[in-house]
């Protein structure tokens, strides 16, 4: 896969969305240029590695690039450009494109795709001597300074949706976002929602997780509990009994850690650590914190073009019936 032909498929759906969206008011702000068109220079800036600025230089010299990559004579102007990329309507076109990426993949994968889905946090690490934005928090590694990224993807690792937060929020603020945010993409593309599973590690053990997954997902949640209680202590009785009245959901799915099955269906839960990994390595780094994109509001929009050109590249993959995350060497 080259940059050409991913970018092929790019343009293609931001001009399929664009169309979709033409009576939306929430992208109509009386402007010459559509937010759609802002869009695109903006994914062509993340899939070249390159800024804004650079490439509006490229274009007054390189007399070829405007036309290799089918941009129009007459762009947005720069200034402009600075000014509609920090309005919340760009945020909120990348996430709508971010769900209509998802909802392709998703159609041309089948519905086997999404019988189990997987949500995880990582951290995206800070210099707290220059961003006074981010917190201090704690993950499985020790405290740091920054913020968490919290994805939920289907089994093979196509993105369903993404919410960034400061380190010292804990997964249970944002996992409602990404269950709703799953549903959705997966009832858009497959006209039902049918998951079986959702997986997460022991972060997520809470009662709020398995009774949204249940109402939202109609799945089972299977979370490693964040401990165990002995069946045979002293106030074992008083504790079950407890629990079974307090946090039902939590009370009942603790029950499938007997059964081998399901030992071996949360096994699956690594995919997602295969994803971050891949995210946080050349072309992609999201773990890497850019200097004048600190605070959440403006490092959600990079990490969102990042995500996007992952989820188009699964996408070019699926067409081609490749390997979905074989994407090594896509962009400098």
């Amino acid at each position: 896969m080259g940059p050409a032909e991913l970018w092929a498929i790019i343009s293609k759906h931001v001009r399929r969305i664009s169309q979709k969206t033409l009576a939306d008011p929430r992208f109509k702000g009386g402007h010459q240029h559509s937010i759609w068109a802002v869009v695109r220079l903006f994914l062509l800036c993340q899939l070249e590695g390159f800024s804004a600025g650079v490439l509006y230089e490229r274009l007054g010299w390189d007399r070829t690039f405007r036309r290799r990559y089918g941009l129009a004579n007459r762009l947005i102007s720069y200034s402009q450009y600075k000014k509609r990329v920090k309005t919340s309507a760009f945020t909120l076109a990348l996430f709508e494109l971010l769900s209509f990426s998802a909802q392709s993949t998703l159609r041309q994968l089948g519905k086997q795709e999404t019988e189990v889905v997987i949500t995880d946090l990582t951290s995206i690490q800070g210099n707290r001597w220059k961003d006074d934005y981010g917190a201090w928090g704690a993950d499985s590694s020790g405290f740091f300074y920054g913020y968490k990224l919290g994805l939920i993807t289907s089994s093979h690792g196509v993105i369903l949706g993404m919410a960034l937060m400061k380190a010292n929020w804990t997964e249970h603020t944002m996992q409602s976002r990404l269950l709703r945010m799953s549903r959705d993409v997966i009832q858009a593309a497959h006209g039902e929602v049918q998951v079986s599973y959702l997986l997460a590690d022991s972060g997520f053990d809470g009662e709020r997780t398995y009774k949204n997954a249940r109402r939202m997902l109609n799945a089972t949640a299977l979370v490693p509990p964040r401990r165990k209680r002995d069946p045979k202590s002293k106030h074992a009785r008083v504790s079950l009994c407890r629990a079974k009245n307090q946090t039902p959901y939590r009370f009942e799915a603790h029950k499938l850690w007997d059964d081998p099955g399901s030992k071996v269906i949360a096994k699956r839960r690594s995919e997602i650590e295969r994803v971050n990994a891949q995210l946080k390595s050349a072309p992609f780094r999201v773990h890497e914190v850019p200097k004048r994109s600190k605070g959440v509001a403006r490092l959600t929009r990079v990490i969102l073009g990042k995500l996007l050109v992952y989820n188009f590249a699964l996408n070019v993959n699926a067409l081609r019936a490749a390997p979905l995350r074989a994407i090594r060497g896509l962009v400098a």
